[in-house]
């Protein structure tokens, strides 16, 4: 069997009991992937827990204020790392705390740093715990969720064969089983449109993004490459065989995988958005430059350098960095690539966003 880079997301709810830490969970996870190392395979987990753990252990009153989620994470991150180092030790294993917010990918030469990091401690046999750093994360440098942090792990910080995410539910059902007997498990999802209609959210007080959240992180990880499975993490050995090969849960196969400079721009957060013509998106999909002519409008406020999503009748198209501000956009709109000068009495390009610098959704 080939070795394999292995993401693993394990959520609140398959962490936390009785208030405090499932430790029994956590080492049997912990034997699993020192079984896996021994193989060759290496495996990164990312775990949530430290926010929830925070709030029970030091007693704080339940407040979804930002500021007091941030304090929660703060007293929570020893614990939960403590927990890991705890399990992880009685499998023989050496565990490192790792906590990002969205900007370490947003920098890309911090993000070229995180990566090497992470890849080294990889290499030595140490257990990388990824989590979002709450406690310092402010509106605009979040991932949200960890679900999507362990996505963009996968797919550009550590670039991944496989995505697991671990939750209480088999997979992905037709329906929310919690409340419909004739939910039925879907085991394969090649395209998005068979999930309509599958999404719910977690329950309250727990975790943060639900099933929702998973879907959303398995498409965008399956979209770039990386196979992805939401699978039961109440199974034994559950790691073990799906990296063996064994169909559990709800299988995310891959697309073609986007790689490089690319990889890393398609797991950037966009500012604002540029709606184009039929005309603009068949070029694009054709592979060609998003040009003035080909705009309708743009939508947010942002600058020459910041990230935007390409999209024509409210369908994302692309992901691109611009090479004009929206001010400048609304003046371009329309217009050939000829008279940017004149309108503008500059030019950074013929190209609002150069096809070297997007990626097709």
């Amino acid at each position: 069997m080939n070795s394999k880079k292995v993401v693993v997301k394990i959520g609140t709810k398959l962490l936390a009991k009785n208030s405090s830490f499932n430790m029994n969970f956590m080492e049997s996870i912990s034997r699993s992937i020192k079984s896996l190392q021994q193989e060759g395979h290496q495996i990164l987990i990312v775990s949530s827990g430290a926010t929830y753990i925070g709030k029970i252990e030091f007693n704080f009153t339940n407040s979804d204020k930002t500021i007091e989620q941030q304090i929660y994470a703060a007293c929570g991150q020893p614990l939960l790392i403590d927990a890991w180092r705890n399990a992880a030790g009685q499998a023989g294993l050496n565990v490192a705390q790792f906590l990002l917010t969205q900007e370490d990918i947003f920098f890309r030469k911090r993000f070229l740093y995180v990566r090497e990091v992470l890849q080294y401690l990889l290499n030595q046999g140490i257990i990388p715990i990824v989590n979002e750093n709450d406690a310092v994360a402010i509106q605009g440098s979040t991932f949200g969720e960890n679900d999507l942090l362990a996505a963009k792990t996968a797919v550009s910080l550590f670039p991944s064969d496989l995505l697991i995410l671990l939750c209480e539910q088999e997979g992905v059902f037709t329906c929310n089983p919690d409340y419909n007997p004739d939910a039925q498990l879907i085991t394969n999802v090649e395209s998005g449109e068979i999930l309509e209609g599958c999404n719910f959210s977690a329950s309250e007080g727990i975790s943060r993004g639900g099933m929702s959240a998973k879907i959303r992180a398995a498409l965008l990880a399956s979209r770039c490459g990386v196979r992805t499975v939401i699978a039961n993490g109440k199974h034994k050995n559950i790691i073990e065989d799906i990296i063996h090969g064994k169909q559990m849960g709800t299988v995310f196969p891959e697309h073609n995988p986007i790689v490089g400079y690319k990889s890393w721009l398609m797991m950037q957060e966009p500012v604002g958005s540029i709606v184009v013509n039929p005309g603009a998106k068949k070029a694009i999909k054709e592979g060609g430059s998003l040009l003035p002519v080909g705009i309708i409008n743009c939508q947010g406020d942002f600058f020459g350098g910041d990230t935007v999503r390409i999209v024509s009748d409210n369908q994302n198209v692309a992901i691109g960095i611009t090479n004009y501000s929206s001010a400048e956009i609304s003046l371009l709109s329309g217009r050939h690539s000829s008279d940017i000068d004149v309108i503008l009495g500059h030019n950074n390009g013929a190209e609002v966003v150069h096809r070297s610098k997007m990626v097709c959704l």
